[in-house]
C-alpha cells in the first residue's frame, strides 16, 4: 500500500513476486486496482525493501532545488538587518532595536520592521519555503504522497520527522522576531510592559510567528512547481540582492555621488 501511494504499484518493484493463490491475487487486486499475473510467489518483505530502495527522488529533487531557490533571498534579507545593526550577533541586533527611536520617541525603541519591511516580508516567506509548509510543500504533498518522503516510516520515526519539522518552525518563530521585532525587549519601553520577563516577551512574538505559519498553511492553496520556482528567483532573489544593494548605499551616504 504504501508503494501504491508513493505512486508506484507493486508488480512494477524490483522485489515483487507473483501470487500463486487466486483468493490471496484477487484481494490484492481489488486492493491496488491492478490486474496481477497469476505466477508463483508475492514476498511482501521484499516489496517493502524494494520499495524503500527505491525512493521517493522526485521528492528530494524537488526539495534540492526549493532549498537553493529560498535559501539565498533569505540570507540576503538578514543582510540588511546586519547592516543596520553593524554586528552579526543575535544580541547586538536586539540591544540595537532597543537603543533608537522614532522622531525622538523612543516608547518602542526602533525594531527593524519599520525600515526592513520588505526584508521581513521576503524573510517570512521565504522561511515558509524552507520549512516546506504549505503553499510550499511539494516535497511532502500529502494530499497526494500521504506524507511525501515519510511514507515508509511510522511510530517513533514518523513522530520524530514531525518534531524535527516544527522545532525547526520554532526556532523560525524566534530568529523572526530577534531579527525584525526587538526579540525578548518589551512591547513598549515603559511600565506595565518592562515588568514582563524577556523570555516571556520572545515567547510571545514567537506565537505569533506560529499562528501566521499555521494560518496560512490551512488556507492558501499549494503552488505549482512552476510557479514556485519562477517567485525564488525572478521575484525574490533579484529585490533582495537591491535591498541588500540599496541598505549598503545608504548606510554610507553614497547616494549623493
Amino acid at each position: 500500500q504504501g508503494a501504491c501511494d508513493m505512486g508506484s504499484f507493486p508488480h512494477e518493484l524490483t522485489g515483487y513476486r507473483h501470487i500463486s493463490d487466486d483468493a490471496t491475487r484477487t484481494m490484492f487486486e481489488k486492493l491496488w486496482g491492478v490486474p496481477l499475473d497469476n505466477e508463483p510467489g508475492l514476498r511482501i518483505p521484499n516489496m517493502f525493501d524494494a520499495a524503500i530502495a527505491m525512493g521517493p527522488k522526485w521528492d528530494w529533487d524537488v526539495a534540492a532545488g526549493q532549498l537553493i531557490a529560498y535559501e539565498l533571498p533569505m540570507v540576503l534579507a538578514v543582510i540588511g538587518v546586519i547592516i543596520q545593526a553593524g554586528t552579526m550577533s543575535l544580541n547586538g541586533i536586539v540591544l540595537a532595536q532597543n537603543d533608537g527611536s522614532i522622531f525622538g520617541w523612543g516608547g518602542i525603541g526602533f525594531p527593524y520592521i519599520l525600515t526592513q519591511f520588505v526584508g521581513f516580508f521576503i524573510f517570512l516567506i521565504a522561511v515558509q519555503a524552507e520549512l516546506t509548509q504549505t503553499p510550499f510543500d511539494m516535497p511532502i504533498a500529502e494530499s497526494e504522497l500521504v506524507a511525501g518522503y515519510q511514507t515508509e516510516y511510522s511510530s517513533m520515526s514518523f513522530a520524530l520527522f514531525w518534531l524535527g519539522e516544527y522545532a525547526n518552525v520554532l526556532l523560525m518563530c524566534a530568529l523572526n522576531a530577534t531579527l525584525f521585532w526587538g526579540g525578548w525587549l518589551p512591547f513598549f519601553n515603559f511600565a506595565p510592559f518592562t515588568w514582563v520577563p524577556g523570555i516571556i516577551n520572545l515567547f510571545i512574538k514567537m506565537l505569533i510567528f506560529f499562528f501566521i505559519f499555521s494560518w496560512v498553511k490551512a488556507t492558501v492553496p499549494r503552488y505549482r512547481y512552476d510557479q514556485l520556482m519562477r517567485l525564488g528567483w525572478k521575484v525574490f532573489l533579484p529585490l533582495s540582492l537591491l535591498l541588500s544593494r540599496l541598505e549598503r548605499r545608504l548606510q554610507h551616504g553614497q547616494f549623493g555621488s
